[in-house]
């Protein structure tokens, strides 16, 4: 069976999802409606404001798809869906209609006032975004400048040239490589469980990245309760970015997460000889 979580409280939605009621069998779906559904988006771990944003669906295994892939997975057990479903897979189709829906999304969530309330009940008025923000300040790396902070890596190493002879730069930028494949491979396994070739690497190389980071860490003398709150930030922003911007149907991350990691993977053989750069300097 599958699980859609729903906006009730969206005319539009409501009437979009009341037509795929009529036209499905009882036992091939689980309808919930967002305003009245708090246990089980507790039990699935999700905030409100996150399954308002965007249309949620769950598969039998457990897996979550998000926005155009959710609608993908509920036109797959609908037969009227047929070819509309094999339109918005192919290739050409597919990423228009993401970044369209993403953009249409994120118009009606600010539209909405049930949905911007929502926002401010799950982060208690952006107070989680302050301290973060006041965390990163406190950290002496230039790398990590509050107009820079979400701006994908690519224009952060444009901007700093000799990144490679910086320890606190090299370090920064090697962190949120190593942050943005785990967070990738995190999602892999929960939302494309059988990509597990592509987790793998991910996994690997994140876990060589951190190991290879130590000696430089331990040169620069970061604090670590500073680091620990850098780590949480930059995993929450990438796990999100890639829940939305990943591409089952191509294999690939997209958003942010997939600019950053095509960085990374660019970059990957300088940190891979980074133990024997740091004992010849």
């Amino acid at each position: 069976m599958i699980t859609v979580y729903y906006d009730d409280l969206c005319g539009m939605c409501s009437k979009e999802i009341n037509f795929y009621k009529k036209i499905s069998n009882k036992d091939t779906f689980q309808w919930l409606p967002l305003s009245s559904s708090t246990k089980d988006l507790k039990n699935d771990n999700l905030k409100q404001s996150e399954a308002l944003l965007f249309l949620h669906a769950k598969d039998d295994n457990e897996n979550f798809y998000l926005g155009v892939d959710a609608f993908l997975l509920i036109w797959s057990r609908l037969p009227v869906f047929k070819y509309l479903r094999f339109l918005f897979k192919l290739p050409i189709v597919y990423p228009i209609a993401k970044f369209l829906y993403n953009k249409f999304a994120y118009y009606r969530f600010n539209k909405l006032s049930h949905c911007k309330l929502a926002f401010d009940t799950d982060n208690k008025k952006g107070k989680w975004l302050i301290k973060y923000v006041f965390t990163l300040l406190m950290i002496p790396a230039v790398a990590f400048s509050f107009p820079n902070m979400v701006e994908p890596l690519s224009k952060l190493i444009e901007s700093k040239r000799d990144w490679k002879e910086s320890g606190m730069d090299t370090f920064f930028i090697g962190f949120r490589c190593a942050i943005s494949l785990e967070a990738a491979q995190k999602s892999i396994y929960e939302i494309d469980s059988e990509s597990l070739s592509l987790k793998k690497d991910f996994q690997n190389k994140s876990t060589l990245l951190f190991s290879n980071l130590e000696e430089v860490k331990r040169n620069i003398k970061l604090d670590k309760t500073s680091l620990d709150d850098m780590y949480l930030f930059w995993l929450d922003i990438y796990k999100k970015d890639a829940l939305i911007n990943y591409s089952s149907h191509i294999k690939k991350f997209e958003g942010l997460i997939g600019e950053d990691i095509e960085t990374c993977l660019a970059i990957y053989p300088f940190y891979e000889k980074l133990p024997y750069i740091v004992a010849s300097r």
